[in-house]
């Protein structure tokens, strides 16, 4: 896997070269290749605050009020601006996803989650219902407080390969209790509608449960709107996926791991996979929380300890 890919930008980096002599592509785009450039040439200097690299980190972790909300609940012992720098793709490539591997490690000591009294929505209507109800339901873990909009039901009751009829119901107190996977920035998309002015970024959320016997892993993906005044906004559910468990236990005993980046919803049907389709963003998740990190991380927060930022 080359540096590009591994970044997450080897698709959108292929399209704007070809839209940078017409002047298509914003600036901040722009100057994101030309950051990644740096990096490939072994030019990388720590992000500046002012870099697009940061600024990008900054808007989709939701920066100073998500930062508050960390500090606080004991989540981080960094400063504002190690905690945004930790996050950005370029430390992360240097020194791995620690955030994966603190998250891969919660979500295999917790036990799923029993659905199995949970009754069925009987349509559309009444899941909208309970969409109604599903406001500022607050994530045990990092303390963000999401909405479930009404307008989002009809596409994921649509969702390929399981009922999500069978567990809407749950949907509030399987997103409590989900381990925060990571943020992306939104950026532009060729063949895309351009929503950077409104959405700073997508947060991915992953829980497990049992219903009728089987195990499954559900994926939320939460868009982080764009606030006021420098403010988080309002985080609203985009989408929900659900995915066999045993798909990844056979993806890691066949070499059948994830092999995409995908951007915001990251789920891909495989030719292999019967039902619950394979979730290539989780899967690929798995794969980083494997991983050897390059230095220390805190006990408590699983983030690089202040020293080992230092080390580069």
């Amino acid at each position: 896997m080359d540096v590009w890919t591994s970044l997450g930008y080897a698709s959108q980096i292929n399209a704007w070269r070809l839209k940078l002599d017409n002047r298509q592509v914003k600036p901040f785009a722009i100057e994101r290749i030309k950051a990644l450039r740096m990096l490939l040439s072994g030019k990388y200097k720590v992000p500046a605050p002012d870099s697009p690299s940061f600024k990008g980190a900054e808007r989709a972790y939701g920066g100073k009020d998500a930062y508050k909300r960390a500090k606080q609940s004991g989540k981080t012992k960094l400063d504002y601006n190690l905690w945004v720098e930790v996050r950005t793709p370029e430390f992360k490539q240097w020194f791995g996803d620690f955030e994966a591997v603190k998250g891969v490690a919660m979500l295999e000591g917790q036990m799923p989650m029993n659905l199995d009294g949970v009754e069925p929505v009987a349509d559309q209507k009444e899941a909208e219902e309970l969409f109604g109800k599903f406001k500022d339901i607050p994530n045990e873990h990092d303390g963000r407080k999401v909405t479930f909009p009404v307008n989002k039901v009809g596409k994921i009751l649509r969702h390929k390969g399981f009922g999500m009829e069978k567990i809407v119901r749950a949907f509030d107190s399987l997103f409590k209790a989900a381990i925060p996977m990571t943020s992306e920035l939104e950026e532009p998309r060729p063949g895309h509608k351009d929503h950077t002015s409104n959405i700073a970024g997508y947060h991915h959320y992953v829980n497990n449960f049992e219903r009728d016997g089987k195990t499954y892993y559900i994926r939320f993906t939460v868009h982080g709107m764009m606030g006021g005044h420098g403010k988080e906004g309002q985080n609203l559910t985009h989408s929900a996926s659900v995915s066999d468990v045993t798909l990844y236990e056979q993806g890691a005993e066949k070499g059948k791991g994830a092999s995409l980046i995908l951007p915001a919803s990251g789920l891909l049907t495989r030719a292999h996979s019967e039902g619950a389709p394979l979730d290539d963003k989780l899967a690929q998740w798995f794969e980083k929380g494997k991983e050897n990190l390059r230095g220390k991380t805190d006990p408590q927060t699983g983030e690089p300890l202040a020293s080992e930022i230092g080390l580069r």
